[in-house]
């Protein structure tokens, strides 16, 4: 970093401190309203609830991050997708989410900050966009609007195998090839005192868009910075099997790279009718409010008494609510490569 740039950080976290949550509202240091990328990043340093930067620099990627079968990427070129990624081959998990940056964002050239934040500035639109990978794998991009002349919507165009559906929480799912693969965070927006503005999304016809508005009042300090972080995740459940003259299948889910916490997790055991040819229903439901990952106590359960030891087909489907984010009706299907000895109601 020049000695100039790490003078114009030092500024820019002083003001920052100096305003408490609020953030820098204007210390470009041309002073016509444009920022350096190490502004831009304490932009987002300033902000309430913006977690720092966790990726590296690559000569392949200008950020990138890998963990717990996840990887996250962004690009050196704008006008390429960035990427966020769940592989897990003995789990059959093998997720691509991946979406490209505004219009106005792409054409321009890619700063990576001494905090790895990457910067797509476009002066001439009045705004950036900064890509920050976070520590629990989150992908964030933030649009910063310089002032009220700027944008007021955002659009990222996502892959076309991919559906975005918003939930009636504010954050939306992400769907690829009709299943539930990952969530996109609440829309958010803060203004450079801190104060919170209205912000959220919609999508194009095709679910392939999505487009986050936000609305600042008359009163609002600029910049205005607006957040959409991509994460992925995963619903699992295990063969049924018996257990104590039951039928019995489990569910649960991998976290991935999102920021929940806990979901609800529901199980329905299912087995295949001879006579009507199809899968049907078999007994109640079972539920429970799980933390991710499987095992004792982070999986739902799903029993039925056996009717008699004749070789069926099961299966199950299991439906995972992510608390707060996600009340989605997409399930994962779970069907037995091979029969067990427990009857079914035909």
């Amino acid at each position: 970093m020049t000695a100039l740039s790490k003078s114009l950080v030092a500024s820019v976290a002083a003001i920052a401190v100096s305003v408490g949550t609020g953030l820098p509202a204007h210390a470009d240091a041309q002073g016509d309203g444009s920022y350096t990328g190490e502004e831009l990043a304490a932009t987002l340093d300033a902000a309430p609830a913006i977690d720092d930067a966790a990726g590296d620099t690559t000569s392949d990627y200008a950020s990138a991050w890998e963990g717990n079968g996840a990887s996250v990427t962004v690009p050196w070129d704008a006008d390429g997708t960035l990427e966020s990624s769940l592989r897990s081959p003995e789990d059959g998990i093998d997720i691509d989410i991946s979406f490209t940056l505004p219009d106005a964002a792409r054409d321009v050239p890619t700063i990576v900050t001494s905090d790895d934040t990457v910067v797509h500035e476009s002066d001439e639109a009045g705004f950036a966009v900064a890509n920050r990978i976070e520590g629990d794998g989150s992908l964030a991009t933030h649009a910063i609007a310089y002032s009220s002349d700027g944008p007021a919507e955002f659009t990222y165009d996502f892959d076309d195998d991919l559906v975005i559906d918003v939930q009636r929480t504010g954050a939306a799912a992400i769907l690829q090839d009709g299943v539930l693969v990952g969530l996109i965070e609440h829309a958010s927006a803060v203004d450079a005192d801190g104060n919170a503005v209205a912000s959220w999304y919609t999508t194009s016809e095709d679910g392939s868009s999505l487009t986050q508005h936000v609305d600042a009042d008359e009163d609002a300090e600029y910049p205005v910075v607006s957040t959409m972080a991509v994460g992925t995740f995963w619903t699992k459940g295990d063969y049924v099997h018996v257990t104590g003259g039951q039928a019995s299948g489990h569910g649960w889910w991998i976290r991935g790279t999102t920021k929940a916490t806990q979901a609800k997790v529901t199980v329905q055991l299912q087995a295949y009718s001879t006579t009507y040819l199809g899968w049907h229903n078999v007994g109640s439901k079972g539920s429970a409010i799980v933390a991710p990952g499987g095992g004792a106590g982070r999986r739902a359960n799903a029993r039925f008494t056996c009717l008699g030891s004749l070789k069926t087909f099961w299966g199950s489907t299991v439906d995972a609510d992510i608390i707060g984010y996600l009340d989605s009706p997409e399930k994962a299907i779970v069907r037995n490569p091979s029969t067990i000895n427990c009857s079914a109601p035909n």
